[in-house]
């Protein structure tokens, strides 16, 4: 059970929510009381303790950064988006993504701090839903409306709190969109393995061409990389730096994406999320 309603497509309903919390907790109590958590760690010989989801393919993306036409789109889009702070979704199509509940947090954020009006910009790359049918329809519908409804209430002449990017969109656009990014969102309701995180810190690591069409010094400066992930994602206790949101709770994230972007780089730097070492990518595969 989720806590949307019929006449409200995906957005909250705190009630359903509560009673969601409260029969989960009840679950969750029986379920302690007949397993050891002490006995599902796995050791790797004299490490610690390490959590390794799948991995990323490591040479796609490096292949992709290293492309002239690469750099040439990280250009284009500094250019676009200059003197503006960039967040990116990169989601399905689908009414688990909370898509629309990443638009009204952005909403709230805008709300709660004015000074961030033509400043901030969340770019959302939609990928094509992996079905098609009346329900699929009615997300796009919610997603569409949210989206409207924030840029007509705080954009302006030439600014647009939220641009959706429709999809499909090229490997090559993405490896772009994630090196200009200064935050990444992970917003879902419910998922599991989701490799987005893992690719944004990639390419948010940086390299001369990419670098150079930002206009930074690649061997002078280490890159930051910011992600809010959603608490209820299989893979988030693997982003050890990540911070983690309930999507619901629209206070909550908009807090979360304002923490994000005013952090202080050295905070950033310990919030960067957990970067692999050659031997634990082998690991992931």
């Amino acid at each position: 059970m989720l806590p949307v309603t019929p006449n409200h497509g995906v957005r909250f309903d705190r009630a359903l929510w509560q009673a969601y919390v409260s029969a989960n907790k009840i679950f969750a109590d029986k379920i302690m009381e007949v397993i050891n958590p002490d006995e599902d760690y796995v050791w790797v010989h004299d490490y610690h303790l390490m959590i390794l989801p799948v991995g990323i393919h490591m040479s796609r993306l490096e292949s992709f950064m290293a492309f002239p036409d690469t750099a040439k789109k990280v250009q284009e889009l500094r250019d676009k988006f200059e003197g503006k702070i960039v967040m990116l979704g990169v989601d399905d199509m689908d009414m688990f993504k909370g898509i629309s509940l990443k638009f009204l947090a952005l909403g709230q954020l805008l709300e709660d701090h004015p000074d961030l009006r033509g400043r901030v910009v969340l770019v959302q790359i939609v990928n094509p839903a992996r079905s098609q049918g009346k329900d699929v329809q009615e997300v796009q519908n919610e997603i569409d409306k949210v989206a409207n409804e924030v840029n007509k209430k705080y954009g302006k002449l030439g600014y647009k709190p939220i641009v959706s990017v429709s999809g499909p969109v090229s490997t090559q656009d993405k490896v772009a969109h994630y090196a200009i990014s200064e935050c990444c969102v992970v917003n879902a309701v419910r998922d599991g393995m989701n490799l987005v995180p893992y690719k944004y810190t990639v390419c948010r690591q940086g390299s001369p061409d990419l670098d150079k069409a930002l206009g930074l010094d690649w061997y002078a400066m280490q890159r930051k990389s910011v992600i809010l992930v959603s608490e209820f994602i299989g893979f988030s206790p693997s982003l050890s730096g990540a911070i983690r949101v309930n999507p619901w709770n629209i206070d909550a994230v908009a807090d979360a994406m304002n923490l994000a972007i005013s952090m202080p780089e050295a905070e950033k730097d310990r919030c960067s999320i957990y970067t692999f070492t050659p031997r634990e990518i082998n690991l992931c595969f």
